[in-house]
């Protein structure tokens, strides 16, 4: 790229400037001016014993025409409004004059002023209407021959100039005629001809130009508008490229000083190069021979060639993706040789795209990879046997044999060959991968749980037993004690309570696995006859007890008359009808049974009563 320079000429020129711009001249402002914005300022407040000036700081050369363009405002106070406002041209360092009928002019020597005067005072041989005048010298009098031209009432349509309304001014040099006009709401109202510049200025044609203004006991708001300035100034943000400069070219004659030095040439002089490297707010002190000071600043934004870093992203399989970058560029150029602000794409590969702006042009690389996730089912197996546990398919979309499934439970499924189809997204490129997948349930025995219940406090046993066919390889185990061994065959004997399994495996393969759970359970199981017939014939001889899961036992047998006839602590008893080993008759005998419950001890007393038959 060559490196240009943008020069900001700041030109001494006559007319209007069209366009919105910062600032057209430099001004500083005595007392009670102030700048109201938009090239508008207000020379008095509507208050008693009030002045102003407005100077610029720029110098008029009066061997130049100049054509100053404004629109002015006396207030609204006609009968107690005053005291008027002065176009003044000086080559002095005096700043305001006296206030009240001397219009903030009185007293600046070496000085002309067009005088808009809208108080009457006699001693000044002011007429009756508001006027204009041209006077000269600091002097406001009429009378005296620095009156050098006028008064004149200011409108030609009426006398009074105070009606609030925004009046325009065109004040005219013909340098060549040395003529010096004013125009007043479009009608030529005063006219000046003379060497200004020998008789008032002392042949130095450079003066400063500016507004002055009073009230005293009577007040006005009054203000002005510049509609062009005489000697435009205009210092005018501006882009450039890095590596470029900005010349900037403001009237000689001024003191200034620029701030921050970083990038100017020269921070003293009224036209310095500026090359910052980045974006820099340049802000300006201006003074003149009087001391006289203001400030203005300008922005210089450094532009570069689009900087943007390539970039590496994915495409998913079977899908497209739209490549793009932020921001907006005037034009664009992709590898397809396509100039939209996009460009989709359907597979993977290097792809780029050229932008540009008034710095220059950057190419960013598109490094596209195909994405297609890992699809990953924790337990998936191609063949299931019935026992075996579910799979789980949540973490994507699942169908078997057409059916969506959240898990694979083989319990669920018929025996022979399924199909599964499982998509899976990734979180999080959102990319899918598709698993199409065939298996197979074998035929198998299903898990059972089964309930027993043993007394190991009598010494019980409990035979455990499962049948399956084609089955091999039993493997019974308590799961207190799962590494040891209690039986290989189809049978397991138990002498306590606990939980028992058996795995065992079929032609097949698929290992199925029993539960037993035994509790221990030794309820008191008791039987007694209510008739025996101790006749010697070998049948129901004798009177015994049946039962089991008791201990601490006792039975006392009685007669009618409540003797006892039999007694005995073993439950193993066998009474045959006999008392001290005489036959006792037939008859009704009452029993008292008492034993102690397993495990816990509990005594327990029964009364019954059994027939003797002989």
């Amino acid at each position: 790229m060559t490196l240009k320079h943008t020069s900001l000429l700041l030109l001494l020129m006559i007319g209007f400037a069209n366009g919105q711009l910062k600032a057209q001249t430099h001004f500083y402002f005595v007392e009670d001016a102030v700048s109201l914005g938009n090239n508008c300022y207000r020379i008095t407040p509507n208050l008693s014993t009030q002045r102003g000036a407005v100077w610029a700081l720029h110098k008029l050369d009066l061997r130049e025409d100049f054509v100053l363009d404004f629109s002015i405002s006396f207030g609204s106070n006609d009968a107690n409004g005053a005291d008027g406002i002065t176009f003044v041209l000086h080559n002095t360092c005096a700043s305001i004059g006296s206030p009240g009928g001397g219009l903030g002019y009185l007293g600046i020597a070496s000085s002309l002023a067009v005088e808009f005067d809208t108080w009457q005072n006699t001693d000044l041989a002011d007429p009756w209407y508001d006027h204009i005048a041209i006077v000269s010298k600091g002097n406001v009098n009429h009378a005296a021959p620095d009156n050098l031209a006028g008064p004149i009432q200011a409108s030609a349509l009426n006398p009074n100039i105070e009606d609030g309304i925004a009046h325009n001014v065109l004040i005219e040099w013909n340098a060549t005629s040395q003529t010096f006009q004013i125009f007043f709401d479009g009608n030529l109202r005063l006219s000046y001809v003379g060497d200004i510049v020998t008789n008032i200025f002392g042949g130095n044609p450079n003066v400063n130009w500016g507004f002055t203004g009073s009230t005293g006991g009577s007040t006005n708001l009054q203000q002005f508008c510049i509609n062009n300035y005489p000697t435009p100034v205009v210092l005018e943000d501006a882009n450039i490229c890095l590596g470029e400069s900005v010349i900037v070219n403001l009237p000689s004659e001024l003191n200034y000083s620029w701030t921050p030095t970083q990038g100017v040439s020269d921070p003293t002089i009224h036209n310095p190069t500026l090359s910052p490297s980045t974006s820099t707010l340049y802000t300006v002190s201006i003074t003149d021979e009087c001391g006289r000071a203001t400030s203005d600043n300008i922005q210089i934004n450094v532009n570069q060639p689009p900087n943007i870093h390539n970039q590496n992203d994915i495409i998913c399989l079977n899908s497209s993706k739209t490549l793009s970058l932020e921001g907006t560029y005037p034009a664009y150029l992709w590898s397809d040789g396509s100039t939209q602000s996009t460009l989709t794409i359907e597979q993977e590969g290097t792809y780029w795209v050229e932008v540009g702006n008034e710095c220059g042009t950057s190419r960013i690389y598109f490094e596209i990879t195909l994405f297609i996730p890992t699809v990953n089912i924790e337990g998936l197996k191609a063949a299931y046997c019935r026992s075996d546990d579910s799979t789980d398919l949540s973490n994507g979309l699942a169908e078997i044999d057409g059916i969506s499934v959240t898990s694979l439970n083989p319990a669920a499924l018929s025996i022979g060959r399924h199909t599964l189809v499982y998509i899976y997204t990734d979180p999080d490129s959102g990319c899918s991968n598709t698993l199409s997948q065939d298996f197979e349930i074998l035929d198998s025995v299903l898990p059972q749980s089964m309930e027993a219940q043993i007394c190991s406090f009598s010494g019980e046993t409990l035979l455990l037993s499962t049948f399956e066919t084609e089955v091999s390889d039993y493997y019974w185990y308590n799961v207190e004690n799962p590494s040891i061994l209690l039986s290989t065959t189809a049978e397991c004997e138990v002498i306590q309570s606990g939980t028992y399994k058996v795995r065992f495996v079929n032609a097949l393969g698929c290992e199925t696995t029993n539960t037993f759970n035994v509790r221990e359970l030794c309820e008191p199981n008791i039987f007694l006859p209510d008739i025996f017939t101790p006749n010697g014939d070998a049948l129901n001889d004798e009177f015994r007890i049946f039962g089991q899961h008791f201990n601490s036992f006792q039975i006392k047998i009685f007669n009618r008359w409540g003797e006892v006839v039999f007694f005995s602590g073993d439950p193993q008893f066998a009474w045959d009808g006999n008392y001290n080993q005489n036959p006792v008759p037939s008859g009704v005998y009452i029993y008292e049974l008492q034993y102690k419950t397993l495990p816990n001890g509990e005594l327990v007393k029964k009364v019954g009563q059994v027939r003797l038959m002989r």
